[in-house]
């Protein structure tokens, strides 16, 4: 279990950025900057990104 212990010794770190995180995209989503952001992505991946099939 070497692969998960450094998330074992920074539970504490991990879980209060992942909160931040949570909390980020939550005042992005109600100010409506979220769906712009989301819009923009998309536009960018479907006129740039060729899939192989």
């Amino acid at each position: 279990m070497r692969a998960l212990d450094f998330f074992k010794r920074h539970k504490a770190a991990v879980m209060r950025t992942g909160g931040g995180i949570l909390i980020a995209i939550g005042v992005l989503m109600v100010t409506g900057l979220w769906n712009t952001w989301v819009w923009a992505l998309q536009d960018w991946f479907t006129t740039e990104i060729v899939m192989p099939i």
